[in-house]
């Protein structure tokens, strides 16, 4: 549902009605805190975002019962992966994930990347 490092928040649920909640429920913290957000940073209902230097793309409601796929990939540059799971209509992807390499983690071997 919830998850914070420093000044940012990322909130996430299976339903708009879930997400729609656990906004609430921040945003009363938040404000009980007597803490401000700034709306030029902040960014709701998305289906992708940048947090902490990582792109996450949520693009289907997992199926928790069903096994999950994980195929990932390293190159000189940077890392991706993709989960995905067997649906009615073949494999989709839940998540996609991706980020560049800083220059220190380019001099690993691809094993370690």
């Amino acid at each position: 549902m919830l998850q914070v490092y420093l000044d940012d928040i990322l909130v996430h649920a299976a339903t708009y009605a879930t997400a729609l909640n656990n906004l609430h429920l921040v945003f009363q913290q938040i404000a009980k805190a007597n803490l401000h957000l700034n709306p030029a940073k902040c960014s709701l209902f998305c289906r992708q975002t940048s947090f902490l230097g990582h792109v996450i793309s949520v693009l289907a409601i997992p199926d928790p019962f069903k096994p999950f796929f994980l195929d990932t990939d390293a190159s000189n540059e940077g890392v991706d992966a993709v989960l995905s799971q067997m649906g009615e209509h073949g494999e989709r992807a839940v998540v996609y994930y991706s980020r560049a390499l800083h220059c220190l983690e380019r001099t690993y071997c691809v094993t370690r990347r």
